[in-house]
């Protein structure tokens, strides 16, 4: 073995040495501040984020218990699976 090269003993590493989990896709970020390709994305994406949240708490009390039921029908309770 030359000089600067190493050898993987690891199993989830293919022939090119990256490993398996990073071709996978994330279902769930850990900081959304990355979600989005460039900075014009990123300040879209947070910018939608403010105006959506202001938009649910200014909700009466009632009407959001119903937005977070019809999201918890249609996407399921994520808390549970995390």
């Amino acid at each position: 073995m030359a000089q600067g090269e190493f050898s993987s003993q690891d199993p989830s590493r293919d022939a090119r040495g990256s490993g398996v989990d990073e071709l996978r896709t994330p279902s769930r970020l850990h900081d959304t501040r990355y979600l989005g390709e460039t900075f014009r994305d990123r300040q879209t994406i947070q910018r939608r984020q403010t105006r959506l949240r202001t938009r649910i708490e200014s909700l009466d009390p009632i009407e959001r218990h119903e937005v977070l039921q019809w999201m918890q029908e249609l996407y399921g309770n994520d808390e549970e699976a995390a």
